[in-house]
């Protein structure tokens, strides 16, 4: 429960040159190491600023470690397990479906859609507010973009919905392929993807006046997650120690729409209808074209 002696490091790498060193930290009371220190860490080379660096950490208990890290094991990749287990697919879109089922009928409520006949809903999942504004408006027509499995998923929820008509679902990536033009809103809805880059292909594929509407949940502070999101944000910083303090804020969003060139940016509450947990924090924010 102490650093290694920055002397003491130095002599040993001196005197065992071919060596590679591990220097790990860890208490009675965390039960497992907590920071540690790689080879590369040990490796004095490099301009005389990084190694000044290096020495600098060579001197204090190392670097944050996350439980996974400590267990020598890896956390499961929910990206791959959608493409790779239809089963499993199959049961997350459907439960997703009925979670933002009572926020779907919400936004169809409150949404503005005057001059809006065609609604491009990227990573919609199961198409489940696209379903409620469809009903809400029966000039509309909605494509939902996702993942092949989730889209399959979704054609078949918009069956039993009776609004397969009027649905088209594209399987693709919304950041790396070409995404369909001529659209009068697009709808991020619980993405959590906020990058200028992905503003900026989206302002290329609104038309003219177009609109983008962004519901999600965002932090106070980039240091205070949504209170709803409380036991994920712990649970992601077992993961991920240095993303726990760093939290999308609705002003940091609102700073790369208009980098992205979007205009007269409105920010919302949405309100809390029900007892659920996760229907709490939503916010949305409206963007012009």
């Amino acid at each position: 429960a102490a650093p290694m002696p920055l002397p003491v490091i130095r002599k040993a790498l001196e005197e065992f040159p071919g060596v590679s060193f591990i220097n790990a930290f860890g208490q009675t009371e965390t039960a497992s190491t907590i920071t540690a220190l790689g080879p590369e860490d040990h490796v004095l080379t490099g301009t005389p600023e990084e190694i000044e660096e290096k020495l600098q950490r060579l001197a204090s208990i190392g670097k944050p470690m996350s439980d996974w890290q400590a267990c020598n094991l890896k956390p499961a990749d929910y990206f791959q397990r959608i493409e790779e287990d239809p089963t499993y697919t199959a049961g997350f879109t459907r439960k997703l479906y009925e979670i933002h089922s009572c926020l779907a009928e919400q936004l169809a409520n409150i949404l503005d859609l005057q001059g809006v006949k065609r609604l491009l809903d990227l990573g919609g999942g199961s198409g489940v507010v696209s379903f409620a504004l469809l009903r809400k408006h029966n000039e509309l027509t909605s494509v939902v973009v996702d993942v092949e499995g989730v889209c399959k998923t979704g054609r078949a929820l918009a069956a039993e919905n009776k609004l397969d008509k009027r649905m088209t679902y594209l399987a693709a990536d919304i950041f790396e392929d070409n995404l369909p033009t001529g659209f009068d809103m697009v709808l991020l809805c619980d993405v959590g993807s906020f990058s200028e880059i992905l503003f900026r292909r989206i302002h290329a594929i609104l038309n003219l006046k177009g609109r983008l509407v962004i519901v999600d949940k965002f932090g106070a502070s980039r240091t205070s997650a949504p209170p709803s999101r409380l036991l994920s944000a712990f649970l992601s910083s077992l993961e991920s120690p240095s993303a726990s303090i760093d939290y999308i804020t609705s002003e940091l969003v609102q700073t790369r729409l208009q980098q992205a060139g979007f205009q007269y940016i409105s920010a919302t509450s949405i309100a809390h209808l029900d007892h659920l947990p996760w229907n709490i924090d939503w916010s949305m924010l409206e963007a012009h074209k």
